[in-house]
């Protein structure tokens, strides 16, 4: 019996043995048996080793990034491993097989701290600043762990980078810039810099970059610096007068006054200013007055009969010289509503809108128009004393064939460039210039005014500039028979004025003509134009009257310069009004216009000669030997600043020398 109890103890105490190894979970160190244990490292910055595994039992110990550790065995989501003389459980996802490979890194922030611990609210162990090359040992998350020295801790990642900044130059495109111990606006300035200095940049945060200046380094704005040097170029002063100031602002001094036309070397811009150097002066002007293209000197004539050349271009300033109508001035400038010019030696300014331009023109077109197969001869006289008649038209010693007077009268049968070829009363035929030959026939007395016969009638040329205007009071002025109305100009613009014009002249009597401003660069252009013009006058002008075609350069847009063309886009235009049944037409330019820069010889010979050339002057009145206009033409435009009854202000006064100038 005694035998049977013993058994059955024996055999319940191996039961209880087996079922509680069963039940401890440190049973499972039987299976570790097998379990082939491996080195590893811890990943996050702290890790706890627990008694057990899972997070709320008791911590054994407190591992940190990068610690080396025996893994023993593996449970779900956590470890048992080994530390030294201690034995517990960890989180498996901050375990590494690999140890992390250190690496260099540079601080991309102007500071950075390391801290004790990965968070920004833990203590700073060390301030970094930008450049600062460090070795990382480790990550977690947003942060890295860092070794600077001795000092070990934590960064935020985004400020380090493995490649090392490359120091590059760069020039400082702001008049002045203050390098700043940090990258603040409120913080120090350790140094001025000036527009132009060159600096070193060494790294970039933000808004600004890290730069070195000499033996300074700190913190400029990045905007204000540029890798390109600037390149300096040669500019001219536009204003009458222009300050050179020490810095860029309109309060600032004034170091050197400038004048229009004066030569700058620009150094640099910023803003509204610009940087200049004058000499040997050096500093800021306002970029609005300055340009790369040096002005152009024209030839104008002054219209009103006086004109003040002042000083400086305000009306308070004082005179340096009293201008009259016809007076030829230089412009050498443009300022506002002043022009700057040069009259013999006196340089100033005038107001710009009483000189007319020179007139100088150019065209081009295929010829079509009313040709004759011979020249149309008219009758002229001499307008000098004598005047030599030589066989061919040069002007040669050896080919004088006779010796003309004054008032004598010629036919003229041809013309060669500035040389006419005439038929004398006997008969015999040679050349002189054109210059002392007169249409018509020659005043019985000396006149006091342009020459004239009994052909010649006073008429003026009008446009909106001459908005109201009197017809029936401009018939009762002495001689003024004709008028000219401007009706297009271009492609497009119609004179605003041109239908009234033309009703009122033709209802006060007068014979009424109307003339067209060419603008075009190409026969077809000047094709457009004219279809444009018969458009506009048709029905009002009448086709048994003249139409003009005004030829003649624009300040700013001149007409080619090419007199083959030039001609080539007169006569396209004259063809149109030819087909359109305006066979009575004309040409208006300027007397050296016609001569440099027209074909005369290929202008249809039914073409009628406007000619514009102003040789008055109030000292002297017309000049003392009367040679008139100094070529053959139809209609003499003799003054631009002309006055009558009827029309305010200066008009254009011509007087003719045809016979059917008036279509009465």
């Amino acid at each position: 019996m005694r035998k049977n109890v013993s058994g059955s103890v024996i055999i319940l105490l191996v039961l209880v043995f087996v079922i509680g190894s069963l039940l401890n979970p440190q049973s499972k160190s039987v299976k570790a048996a097998s379990f082939k244990q491996y080195s590893a490292y811890i990943t996050s910055y702290e890790l706890r080793v627990r008694s057990k595994a899972s997070n709320h039992f008791s911590v054994r110990k407190m591992l940190h990034l990068g610690d080396k550790v025996t893994v023993i065995s593996k449970a779900r989501q956590y470890t048992r491993v080994k530390y030294g003389r201690v034995t517990g459980y960890v989180q498996s996802r901050f375990l590494s097989r690999s140890k992390f490979r250190t690496y260099g890194a540079y601080i991309t922030s102007y500071e950075l701290r390391i801290r004790d611990k990965a968070r920004a609210h833990f203590s700073t162990r060390k301030m970094l600043h930008m450049g600062n090359k460090v070795t990382v040992t480790g990550k977690w998350n947003q942060y890295t762990q860092v070794r600077y020295g001795k000092v070990t801790g934590y960064v935020q990642s985004r400020f380090l980078s493995r490649s090392k900044f490359r120091t590059y130059g760069a020039y400082i495109t702001s008049y002045e810039l203050r390098i700043r111990d940090k990258a603040r606006a409120h913080f120090s300035t350790r140094k001025m810099l000036h527009m132009g200095n060159k600096v070193t940049v060494t790294g970039k945060w933000n808004q600004y970059t890290q730069v070195r200046y000499g033996k300074v380094t700190g913190y400029v704005q990045s905007r204000f610096l540029s890798r390109s040097k600037f390149r300096t170029y040669g500019a001219y002063i536009t204003s009458y007068e222009l300050r050179i100031r020490d810095k860029a602002r309109a309060h600032f001094s004034t170091r050197k006054m400038l004048h229009m036309g004066n030569k700058v070397t620009v150094t640099g811009k910023w803003n509204q200013y610009t940087q200049v150097r004058y000499g040997k002066t050096v500093g800021y002007v306002q970029s609005k007055f300055l340009s790369r293209n040096q002005f152009k000197p024209y030839g104008a004539y002054v219209t009103s009969s006086e004109l003040r050349l002042r000083n400086k271009p305000r009306a308070h300033f004082s005179v340096l010289k009293m201008l009259h109508s016809g007076n030829k001035v230089t412009v050498t400038g443009k300022w506002n509503q002043y022009s700057k010019v040069k009259y013999g030696s006196k340089v100033g300014y005038v107001q710009a809108k009483y000189l007319r331009v020179l007139r100088k023109v150019s065209y081009q077109v295929k010829l079509q128009p009313n040709r004759q197969t011979s020249f149309k001869a008219y009758a002229a006289y001499v307008t000098t004393n004598e005047l030599n008649v030589r066989s061919s038209p040069t002007s040669a010693k050896s080919n004088k064939i006779a010796l003309i007077k004054k008032n004598e009268k010629i036919t003229v049968i041809g013309e060669t460039g500035k040389w006419l070829k005439i038929k004398l009363s006997n008969g015999r035929v040679g050349y002189v210039s054109a210059g002392y030959i007169m249409k018509g026939t020659a005043p019985s007395k000396k006149p006091s005014v342009p020459p004239a016969n009994t052909n010649s009638f006073r008429g003026v040329d009008i446009s909106h500039w001459q908005s109201k205007i009197d017809f029936n009071a401009i018939k009762k002025e002495a001689g003024i028979r004709f008028v000219i109305v401007k009706a297009t100009e271009g492609q497009t613009y119609r004179d605003s004025k041109f239908y009234d014009h033309v009703k009122h002249s033709q209802a006060a009597g007068l014979s009424t003509y109307a003339y067209h401003f060419l603008r075009a660069d190409s026969t077809t252009e000047a094709v457009k134009e004219a279809n444009f013009f018969v458009k506009t006058i048709n029905g009002r002008i009448s086709k048994n009257s003249y139409v003009f075609l005004d030829v003649e350069d624009v300040d700013g847009d001149p007409l080619t310069k090419d007199k083959r063309k030039l001609t080539e886009y007169i006569n396209a235009f004259l063809n149109v009004l030819n087909q359109n049944g305006y066979h009575k037409f004309g040409v208006y330019t300027g007397f050296n216009f016609y001569y440099t820069r027209i074909d005369a010889a290929k202008l249809p010979n039914n073409t009628r000669l406007w000619i514009a050339r102003y040789r008055y002057n109030r000292e002297e009145g017309w000049d003392s030997t009367y040679k008139g206009l100094g070529m053959p033409a139809d209609i003499w435009q003799f003054r631009s600043d002309g006055k009558i009854q009827g029309i305010s202000g200066d008009v254009d006064i011509n007087i003719s020398y045809f016979t059917d100038a008036l279509n009465l």
